[in-house]
């Protein structure tokens, strides 16, 4: 299926998401820009709101060194859902959350 929008991605989220494809190869972008996109639960913007978040799907067998990866060269958050997909973004709080516990604390935190 066709991917997200990356254009509207500003610089450094976009940098982040090519040099991530150019050593794991590329990946099916479901989210990025949402005008107005709140932390579900929380009604804090999300930073997909401001153009520095993107949510993918890993490629089969590389989730945990793309998450690895994304833990030690995005500036922000970088979570991993249920439904398979990561997030991550370039909006300087820093967090790793995997449980549904954790997402809760996050989206209260921010």
């Amino acid at each position: 299926g066709a991917s997200a929008s990356r254009g509207c991605l500003t610089g450094e989220t976009r940098a982040l998401l090519s040099r991530m494809e150019a050593r794991f190869g590329s990946v099916k972008v479901i989210s990025t820009c949402r005008p107005g996109a709140v932390i579900a639960g929380s009604g804090r913007p999300s930073q997909h709101r401001y153009g520095k978040a993107v949510d993918f799907m890993p490629n089969p067998g590389q989730r945990a060194a793309m998450m690895a990866w994304l833990r030690s060269n995005a500036n922000g958050a970088v979570i991993t859902y249920a439904t398979g997909h990561i997030h991550f973004d370039t909006g300087g709080y820093r967090n790793f959350a995997v449980s549904a516990k954790a997402r809760r604390a996050y989206a209260r935190s921010r």
